[in-house]
């Protein structure tokens, strides 16, 4: 899966949700749908989803599916925002070194003088 395909699937709300969650502790399906007051079986379905992508790990105990995070995929998914942005931080605190095709009709830079 690419990065803008799981920053998708991470981002819809009520997955965030479920890895804040699972960030704290692992939790069961039923639990999960108990803290985030939805049905298990909207649960499951996001658990599903969260799984094909790779985000979250289950492992039976008992009669029940405990989920935790797979760290290792979201820190590469950490590392690659922050290797992403890092690029683009000094060209950032320069306006002077502003490549935009609109650099001369500017307002701001105008305005502040540059």
């Amino acid at each position: 899966m690419d990065q803008i395909a799981l920053i998708h699937t991470v981002s819809e709300p009520t997955r965030f949700r479920l890895l804040m969650l699972l960030s704290e502790h692992h939790y069961c399906g039923r639990a999960l749908a108990q803290k985030l007051k939805i049905s298990q079986s909207a649960i499951s379905q996001h658990l599903k989803v969260l799984k094909n992508a790779g985000v979250v790990n289950g492992t039976k105990i008992g009669y029940q599916m405990h989920y935790q995070l797979n760290q290792t995929l979201l820190l590469k998914l950490a590392d690659y925002f922050h290797s992403q942005f890092a690029k683009y931080a000094a060209a950032a605190q320069s306006p002077e070194d502003c490549a935009c095709e609109f650099e001369g009709k500017c307002i701001k830079r105008e305005q502040k003088g540059w």
